[in-house]
């Protein structure tokens, strides 16, 4: 009826619920097939860096050609306040 996806961030689920640390699809017994997005944190329960996303195809390709934005590189640098201001 929306023509939407659901998307299930699971930051706090992932290596830490369900029988094999699967996360809160696998505690839930939810079907991957009923979540077509599904995301999730390392550093919670691994201690390291870094995310995931999982999905379909489709899903997968429609990130690589759309989401380009997406950097780990911090923010450029903005000016100091002293510096905005006129003297």
């Amino acid at each position: 009826k929306h023509d939407a996806w659901l998307m299930i961030d699971d930051a706090n689920g992932f290596g830490v619920l369900g029988d094999n640390g699967w996360g809160t699809l696998e505690h839930g017994r939810v079907s991957t097939a009923a979540v077509p997005v599904y995301m999730a944190t390392l550093g919670k329960a691994l201690g390291t860096a870094g995310a995931f996303i999982a999905g379909s195809d489709e899903l997968v390709e429609t990130l690589i050609q759309k989401a380009r934005t997406t950097s780990i590189l911090p923010l450029p640098r903005q000016p100091s306040p002293r510096q905005r201001v006129p003297a």
